[in-house]
């Protein structure tokens, strides 16, 4: 297959039952699930264009958000029983190993310390996708500095952490009365022009928040735009 010619096609063709799916959102109190088109940057099949085909799937991907109270049932609870874990795609039914699943990716982790591994499903999930040759790797959970505040590291479970390297990418803002306002900014691009810029608030160009296309071009172009922190993710206000 050529590397040069985009034919998707050709793609497909080549990956024949080997194509993970999108993956999708819901509950068991709203069966019919819609693909998601964001979710965590670790996961790129999030970000699939365009969609694989609908095939039996040999990758699936977890992301799970828990808003419960204290007190209710902790979200990692019946999560990787194999009897209950389905695949929630039409043309996939049933259990993951039967349906062909290799490798199943899972964003979650007990807000908590570190369960006993009998306690813990996720760890008592993922050791009988083991058994059946299937591989689940995990993100890591670092509650803080202490004994058992790291979650899924079962020595059956792949997981995947940050490094022990701090990065920084600094981005100071320099004003006019030469205060110096110290932060962070993944920005690359040509370096900044040597006189200053001006400096306006997002709430008087379109949106306090600076939601994507909520800004209007016009009054914020070859500005600092300063955004209040809230709802929205800081990456996309700086998009």
């Amino acid at each position: 297959m050529d590397p040069n010619q985009h034919n998707y096609q050709n793609y497909y063709n080549f990956l024949q039952n080997q194509t993970p799916l999108p993956p999708t959102f819901g509950s068991s109190d709203n069966p019919p699930l819609q693909p998601i088109s964001d979710g965590h940057p670790s996961h790129p099949f999030y970000h699939m264009y365009p969609p694989p085909p609908p095939t039996s799937a040999t990758l699936t991907v977890f992301t799970v958000k828990w808003h419960g109270h204290r007190g209710q049932n902790r979200p990692e609870q019946n999560l990787l029983k194999p009897r209950l874990l389905r695949l929630r795609h039409p043309h996939c039914h049933g259990h993951p190993v039967s349906d062909g699943v290799y490798v199943i990716s899972l964003s979650i982790g007990v807000n908590c310390y570190a369960p006993h591994y009998f306690r813990d499903s996720i760890v008592v999930g993922a050791f009988d996708f083991c058994r059946h040759d299937v591989l689940v790797f995990c993100s890591t959970r670092n509650s803080g500095l202490g004994p058992f505040t790291t979650v899924n590291i079962a020595l059956w479970i792949l997981t995947v952490g940050p490094s022990t390297i701090n990065r920084e990418f600094s981005a100071d803002v320099v004003l006019r009365d030469g205060r110096v306002l110290k932060d962070l900014s993944l920005y690359y691009s040509d370096s900044l022009p040597d006189f200053k810029l001006p400096l306006v608030y997002a709430a008087g160009c379109g949106g306090r928040y600076c939601y994507m296309g909520s800004l209007e071009s016009s009054k914020v172009q070859g500005k600092i735009v300063v955004c209040d922190r809230r709802w929205n993710a800081r990456v996309e206000k700086g998009s």
